[in-house]
């Protein structure tokens, strides 16, 4: 009865700008692309993305790339490394396949994000965990993950 209908006009750059790139749904690009603006892809997009602005993937838009901006909106899908500098977003119909890392990572349940996740701090540095060490039993254990009886 209601058609859902994509608004590529809603978006919300983070620096005040208007969108400066749209790769609408019919689109397919490849190659390597380089810009200062933000960008909104609805097609599909294969290589690298590298800008200073946002970059959004609308529900339906499949990327095959590694992907670096200020801020990345996800609704579609991402086949790749993404690293925003300050904010990942996850909507509800987004797959990122790939690894992250970023300021702050927001997922919406149902989201999928399958790959590493590395967090930096507010100065742009990876934090550092350290050496984790668990007690398990009589043996105490450096890794995450094993399950090992204490009765060894």
């Amino acid at each position: 009865m209601f058609k859902k209908t994509q608004d590529l006009s809603v978006v919300a750059p983070s620096s005040g700008d208007t969108t400066e790139s749209v790769i609408g749904p019919s689109v397919h690009l490849e190659g390597n692309f380089n810009s200062s603006g933000n960008i909104v892809i609805g097609g599909s997009l294969t290589g690298s993305l590298t800008t200073s602005g946002d970059v959004r993937v609308l529900e339906g838009a499949r990327v095959q790339a590694t992907v670096s901006a200020t801020h990345i909106y996800v609704a579609g899908e991402v086949r790749g490394d993404v690293r925003a500098l300050e904010l990942l977003e996850l909507s509800p119909t987004a797959r990122l396949l790939g690894n992250v890392e970023t300021k702050i990572l927001s997922v919406a349940p149902q989201a999928i994000l399958h790959g590493k996740c590395v967090m930096k701090n507010g100065k742009g540095e990876k934090l550092e965990t350290g050496n984790l060490k668990l007690e398990t039993g009589k043996k105490t254990e450096s890794r995450i993950g094993r399950s090992e009886s204490a009765a060894e």
